[in-house]
């Protein structure tokens, strides 16, 4: 949002509170005069869909936290806005080489989680299809990083950081426009340990908050009401400006659009958060001369831990680097070795063009003295004779442009010698009968 324009995060706090403070049903009027300021797509009255006004609202509050920051924040710095520390987690995508044993791991940040309903009745169905390895093989084989073979590599999708809420969005709707209309089961509490890259790891239990309902029989049309617990406990429908509690069995018998589910024991989130003094040290890592990608260079590497700590992770990293780089520069060996010191000597006592390390060495076109002599004792060798070609090809000059070209002399030809067809030229004659 620009410095005079909408303010997401403003606009859905004095709604809160508005809220708080009243008995009766309260108009998100400032959203919703705002339409077009979360989304430019967005017209007031037009059907759109909640899931996808759901993560461009949480988008612009996004920017509202970032508001006044510096663009060029890191991805990874941007990740500690409060926002990101209820919403925010990761997913791991794992491909394993089965010959090597060789894992590649790719993390991917999450505000909420799509699973498929095509072929499953229930949500812990869907969480399973979702984390259901998959071999590639045949024409979709995997060549491993380490071992450099095509080999049927194991892949796997999982939820490798799980956020105090998580939002479960279910694929009712198509591409062509029709929608799964069934009732997907979904429980009161759920274990999220079995579904993550630490599938042994203690429970893990989800608590439901939340439903998004949509009626309608296509993704064009339709209308939206949710069902939300209380902190009492108590279940409410709330449906435009109608609200009544309703019993728990039909707050488990919806057929339900988005789930939103959060943590029995949430993670504790620091009660002011900063994106400023990650800032400070990203500035001095960069004026000792070191990037943050040199640093940390896959920065999803450090998303478990807490903001607090993942800040002097960093600190730690860039102190690290800067150490090696200065003891490399103090003992890079300031003296050459005494191997490229007798090199070096050789080198300024040797005339150019001549060889370093042999008295000799010969070329194709050599015709020195020296040359000849050791050819005509080679060729007197006994031991050699055996290997020498029994028959001489003659050469001819009109099937070798190439080496006529590299005489000096036109006198060095030899006519009654050179002008000798060889063996393949015979062949070749008598084949055209000549």
């Amino acid at each position: 949002s620009s410095p005079g324009g909408f303010h997401a995060l403003r606009s859905f706090e004095k709604h809160v509170n508005l809220v708080f403070r009243s008995k009766g049903a309260i108009a998100p009027s400032d959203i919703v005069r705002n339409l077009r300021a979360i989304a430019k797509h967005f017209r007031l009255g037009r059907q759109e869909d909640a899931h996808e006004f759901f993560r461009f609202f949480i988008e612009a509050l996004q920017r509202s936290f970032l508001r006044g920051k510096d663009r060029g924040i890191p991805i990874s710095l941007q990740m500690t806005t409060p926002l990101y520390q209820i919403f925010g987690g990761y997913t791991r995508n794992q491909i394993k080489c089965p010959k090597c044993q060789h894992e590649s791991n790719t993390t991917d940040p999450i505000l909420d989680l799509s699973v498929d309903i095509y072929k499953t009745q229930s949500l812990e169905d869907a969480l399973r299809a979702f984390v259901r390895p998959e071999v590639l093989d045949k024409n979709n084989k995997y060549r491993c990083e380490k071992c450099n073979d095509l080999v049927c590599a194991r892949k796997q999708m999982t939820l490798h950081k799980v956020p105090n809420v998580l939002v479960v969005h279910l694929k009712r709707f198509s591409f062509d426009g029709s929608k799964i209309n069934r009732h997907i089961s979904y429980p009161k509490s759920i274990n999220i340990s079995p579904f993550t890259s630490s599938p042994k790891a203690p429970a893990d239990v989800f608590d439901l908050t939340g439903v998004d309902v949509h009626l309608g029989g296509t993704v064009h049309s339709g209308h939206y009401y949710a069902i939300v617990r209380s902190p009492a406990g108590v279940w409410l429908r709330k449906d435009d400006e109608s609200v009544h509690t309703v019993g728990e069995s039909s707050a488990l018998g919806q057929r339900a659009y988005m789930l939103f589910y959060t943590r029995r024991k949430p993670i504790p989130v620091p009660k002011t958060l900063n994106p400023l003094p990650t800032l400070k040290v990203a500035e001095q890592i960069q004026s000792i001369g070191i990037r943050l990608s040199s640093i940390c260079p896959s920065p999803r590497s450090v998303v478990a831990y807490s903001p607090r700590s993942k800040l002097e992770l960093i600190a730690e990293y860039a102190q690290r680097v800067f150490r090696m780089r200065q003891a490399k520069q103090e003992f890079a060996s300031p003296l050459p070795s005494p191997v490229a010191r007798r090199t070096r000597a050789k080198l300024k006592t040797r005339k150019r063009g001549t060889a370093l390390y042999t008295d000799h060495v010969g070329h194709w076109d050599d015709a020195s003295a020296s040359a000849l002599a050791r050819f005509k004792i080679m060729r007197n060798d006994e031991k050699l004779k055996p290997l020498q070609r029994r028959k001489r090809d003659e050469w001819d000059i009109e099937y070798d442009r190439g080496r006529a070209r590299k005489r000096r002399k036109k006198e060095d030809f030899n006519e009654e010698r050179d002008s000798t067809s060889n063996v393949f030229q015979r062949l070749h004659e008598k084949r055209k009968g000549r």
